[in-house]
């Protein structure tokens, strides 16, 4: 009873153990992907910044344009033809700065998911050498303790069958078996 009573407690301990295991490599994978978040976080605020700026500028520059069509206008025909001139690169400057913020936004989607992909593959490797690190010696315990429980089983089992044989010799030693022995000739 004693030994199973010892076996439970180290499958207990054993759970209790990889459970502890488990909740500090989930709060590991917590904390790093609260860190990988507050990053991009980050990276969008400097985005948004930017955006603001380049928003701000184009805003002036419309108002730049605006200010060139009314002259242009009050210039009358003359003018017409250079304000036609200056429209057309005015939507080339939108289209190209279109362009650009979209090839900036992809190529700033793909920077994010290959550095998440990386980090997320080092902290993969690095939870299962942690692992690694903390279950070999505590399988090598558990081992041990296996290998001593069982000696222990064996010892008493002997043990127990010695004191059983002493039992019965002693009881074929009881005062009958004596007085028949002591009547009975020695050979």
């Amino acid at each position: 009873m004693t030994s199973t009573y010892l076996v439970v407690v180290a499958v207990l301990f054993l759970v209790a153990a990889m459970t502890a295991i488990f909740l500090l490599l989930r709060l590991q994978q917590a904390r790093l992907e609260s860190s990988r978040a507050q990053e991009r976080l980050e990276g969008k605020e400097q985005e948004n910044a930017a955006l603001a700026n380049r928003i701000e500028t184009l805003q002036t520059e419309l108002q730049t344009s605006q200010q060139a069509l009314q002259t242009a206008r009050e210039d009358g025909v003359r003018l017409q033809t250079s304000l036609d001139s200056e429209r057309k690169q005015t939507e080339e400057k939108l289209k190209i700065l279109q362009d650009s913020r979209n090839e900036l936004t992809a190529s700033f989607k793909n920077l994010a998911n290959e550095i998440f992909d990386e980090k997320n593959k080092k902290f993969t490797d690095s939870s299962k050498e942690t692992l690694n690190s903390i279950l070999t010696p505590l399988q090598d315990k558990i081992k041990h303790f296996e290998k001593r429980v069982e000696e222990t089983y064996d010892k008493e089992s002997k043990q127990r069958f010695s004191l059983k044989r002493k039992s019965r010799i002693c009881r074929s030693l009881t005062p009958e078996s004596v007085k028949t022995q002591s009547t009975s000739p020695m050979p």
